[in-house]
């Protein structure tokens, strides 16, 4: 077992971390409180997001560290699954723009449709490279298809 680099978990965890702290503020200042009439009876309440949030972001920063510090792949392999991880992170940023800032529910359904697609890329190239950081990124993939539920059924209540 490898010795573990804590500067760079620190920072792996602090990015995904600092982009979802930066977007809720972003969402926060530019979005009213509650920006549709009808919500799902299943939606959590806001003290639910605000703790799966924090713990995925815990669970992408540490797999992400995983993929980076404890493998034996090829620097292409890692810098495409990097690629793919961040690309992940920033259309996270999109869907959060989208629905909460522009208020357009369908298209948000849709970028959040999206973003499932790039996680499970993002879980495909992980698991080539390393099976224990694919893991950390299935709850994300769980919780992306619940968000997706969550919107389209915004949407469907709204139109």
């Amino acid at each position: 077992m490898k010795k573990i680099k804590f500067g760079s978990l620190f920072f792996s965890i602090l990015l995904p971390l600092a982009i979802g702290s930066a977007t809720s503020l972003l969402v926060n200042k530019f979005s009213s409180f509650d920006p549709y009439e009808y919500m799902p009876r299943f939606t959590p309440p806001d003290i639910v997001f605000i703790a799966v949030w924090t713990a995925l972001y815990v669970l992408m920063g540490v797999s992400n560290y995983i993929i980076n510090n404890h493998s034996d792949t090829s620097e292409a392999e890692l810098r495409q699954a990097n690629s793919t991880y961040i690309y992940s992170l920033a259309v996270n940023v999109v869907y959060s723009i989208c629905f909460f800032i522009c208020k357009w529910p369908l298209l948000s359904f849709f970028v959040c449709l999206y973003l499932a697609i790039v996680i499970i890329q993002t879980i495909c190239q992980y698991f080539h490279i390393r099976k224990s950081a694919a893991w950390l990124q299935v709850p994300y993939a769980l919780w992306v298809s619940f968000a997706s539920a969550l919107t389209f059924a915004v949407w469907w209540l709204n139109w």
